[in-house]
């Protein structure tokens, strides 16, 4: 019974960690989709300023 414990703890705490890594993974691929879409609208605003003759 003890063995069968250690078992399921090890399972449940192994699949806790993986799922740890991946809402950071997850995490860091949200951060990253924000960053580049700032970065665009920055540029496009720039482009556009700079179109339109308006500094």
């Amino acid at each position: 019974m003890l063995s069968d414990f250690g078992g399921q703890l090890g399972l449940w705490s192994g699949v806790s960690f993986i799922t740890l890594c991946e809402f950071v993974c997850l995490l860091i691929e949200l951060l990253y989709i924000f960053v580049n879409h700032q970065i665009s609208e920055l540029r496009r605003k720039k482009l556009a300023k700079e179109y339109n003759g308006i500094e």
